[in-house]
């Protein structure tokens, strides 16, 4: 269904409107600085004898030279309407199936966006593409969905150059395509990618090579956007992550939607509820604003959800704030045990009300920043970094803990009751640790409470218990969050018969584990809630609001071995990772953490 903008579509306004070209080079016209091009490396401009199909001076990259760019910056281009690129690309010498690649790219200013590459061969990997991020190309690039041949003779040979084209629509439809692959029947690769939308520089890279890469004829034109991505929410106005109080005005841009709709979480019985702050009225630019009264909403970090909707399209945008006023509503360690702790003896409790105690140094701290025993074994695609460090991602923030992952920063935070010369806060069967806290939902995100039991000298076997591991993001490629988490149960380092009760134990878990299901009416990123695990020896079952979402017979190690627990907010988890959308960084906020035992844990 076409967006209607006064009397016209969206659609027909981009019709209307001319594109313009960008980039027009021709390498016969002049040298690189001329053409106004920045040459790093061997590039040079040759022409290579040939009696047939020979293009002339072309930009070629030499033989058996160190890697080499050369780079044409433009005015930025900012969520273009359309995108079309075309250049010619060849190779000096070589067989036509050498399986020599050519390639380049389309970057933003912080060096962020995506790169194309063709190779002399007949294969799905003859064509690939990935994103990029701050200039460097990941080695793992996407295929073809079929094979192409895109075997081409060489420039000396007769073989002339080819014409590649690249198309990009204004909701990241991209398109690639060549009329000369498939021996002149033509081929396409398409996708569809928003992580990077904005475009300032043309790159041509150069690597190391036999054959000779070269290009000429680029032409760039494009239909210049606005501000904002089409079909998607964003917030202008409060910040990402912001401190609010009262009133608050939330402006927003939404391009290319008929209706975006506003809500959080609210304090009430029981769970609270969900309420609808209100509906957004766009003006022609998709902009629009609605109040936001804080006072009436819980104190504490609020997740504000903005959802954007036309027809079959949706996009959801998740606003985390703080709220320095409103409501007080279940905050802080409850009084009383909870039902599953029901003659157990409390062992610790943090509700993060005093000064922070972390270190990756001071024995004395009550957490360890890293995974014990001495952080090697670190797993987070944006590193965990250490509370002493300049970029420490951990902050008190009235009784919360907040742990922040930041790709500005290059950080992200993980705290350990175990501290790395094997001391801190543990529990043996039968135990119940009890964590209650609110995750973000944005692309790559890994928040997780978790257990494990400590190495033994000599002895790598170990239990690991995930009572939540949650991973944030939705669209395509990416995990679709919904109300869904993982609990998992591993038996590391153990026989293959532990291992088969291991796997047992996760099939019974049914993941990802609905919330819904088990009548729990809000998401782990809508609002807060508390997840816990009990082990006995014969039975370790999991809960979230003290109700029972998963249950196995406890692993032979969990019986008779102490665990530890664990809270992050990691990265990664095997999914791309793409905090641009709320600035670069997003927070997870811990009220507290408990621990009860039966029969105490040795000191």
């Amino acid at each position: 269904m076409p967006v209607v903008v006064g009397m016209l579509t969206w659609g027909s306004m981009l019709a209307m409107v001319r594109a313009e070209v960008v980039v027009d080079t021709d390498f016969g016209q002049g040298d690189f600085s001329k053409l106004g091009w920045k040459a790093d490396g061997p590039w040079d401009i040759t022409t290579y004898p040939s009696d047939k199909n020979n293009p002339g001076p072309v930009a070629r990259f030499p033989a058996r030279k160190p890697d080499g760019t050369l780079t044409k910056t433009f005015a930025e281009l900012k969520n273009p309407g359309k995108l079309a690129l075309s250049m010619d690309v060849g190779w000096g010498w070589g067989a036509s199936d050498h399986a020599e690649s050519a390639a380049f790219m389309l970057l933003d200013a912080q060096g962020d966006g995506y790169i194309f590459q063709t190779c002399r061969a007949k294969a799905n990997w003859a064509v690939q593409w990935a994103t990029v991020t701050n200039n460097r190309p990941p080695h793992d690039k996407k295929w073809a969905a079929a094979a192409i041949d895109g075997t081409q003779a060489s420039i000396r040979d007769g073989g002339g150059m080819e014409r590649l084209t690249l198309t990009r629509d204004i909701d990241g439809n991209w398109t690639l395509a060549c009329k000369n692959w498939n021996k002149g029947a033509g081929a396409t690769v398409q996708f569809t990618d928003t992580t990077t939308t904005h475009f300032t520089k043309l790159v041509l890279v150069g690597s190391q090579n036999q054959d000779e890469p070269a290009f000429n004829k680029i032409v760039l034109d494009a239909i210049q956007g606005s501000d904002y991505v089409h079909h998607r929410v964003t917030v202008i106005a409060p910040a990402y992550g912001a401190t609010i109080q009262g009133d608050t005005t939330i402006t927003l841009a939404a391009p290319g939607f008929t209706k975006t709709t506003v809500k959080c979480w609210k304090q009430g019985k029981d769970a609270g509820s969900d309420s609808t702050i209100g509906a957004v009225t766009l003006d022609e630019q998709g902009r629009g604003m609605v109040v936001f009264p804080a006072d009436q909403y819980p104190h504490g970090p609020l997740t504000v959800r903005l959802r954007g909707d036309n027809g079959t399209l949706q996009d959801n945008c998740y606003l985390q704030l703080y709220n320095q006023g409103g409501v007080s509503w279940n905050e802080g360690m409850p009084k009383d045990s909870p039902p599953a702790a029901e003659g157990m003896k409390l062992v610790f409790a943090d509700d993060f009300a005093g000064p922070l105690s972390i270190s990756d140094t001071d024995p004395k701290a009550t957490y360890y920043d890293h995974k014990p025993p001495n952080g090697a074994q670190d797993f987070s695609s944006i590193p965990f970094t250490s509370f002493h460090h300049p970029h420490n991602p951990f902050a008190q923030v009235d009784t919360y803990l907040r742990i922040r992952a930041s790709a500005q920063s290059h950080s992200a935070g993980l705290i350990s009751s175990l501290k790395r010369d094997g001391h801190g806060v543990t529990a043996q069967a039968p135990c119940y640790f009890e964590c209650r806290f609110l995750a973000p939902n944005a692309i790559g995100t890994w928040p997780a409470f978790w257990l494990l039991t400590p190495d033994q000298p000599g002895d790598k076997s170990a239990d690991e218990l995930d009572i939540i591991e949650a991973y944030g993001g939705e669209g395509p490629h990416a995990p679709n969050a919904k109300d869904g988490y993982m609990i998992t149960p591993h038996a590391w380092n153990q026989s293959p018969d532990i291992h088969a009760l291991a796997e047992a134990a996760y099939r019974q878990m049914h993941n990802p584990v609905s919330m819904n299901k088990f009548q729990i009416p809000a998401t782990w990123y809508e609002t807060f809630h508390t997840y816990g695990c009990k082990i006995t020896p014969t039975d370790t079952t999991y809960y979230c609001d003290n109700i029972a979402v998963g249950h196995h017979p406890t692993l032979p190690l969990s019986r008779t071995r102490p665990f530890y627990f664990m809270i992050n907010l990691a990265t990664g988890g095997g999914w791309p990772v793409n905090l641009s959308r709320y600035n670069g960084q997003v927070d997870m906020y811990v009220d507290y953490v408990r621990v009860y035992t039966g029969t105490p844990a040795a000191p």
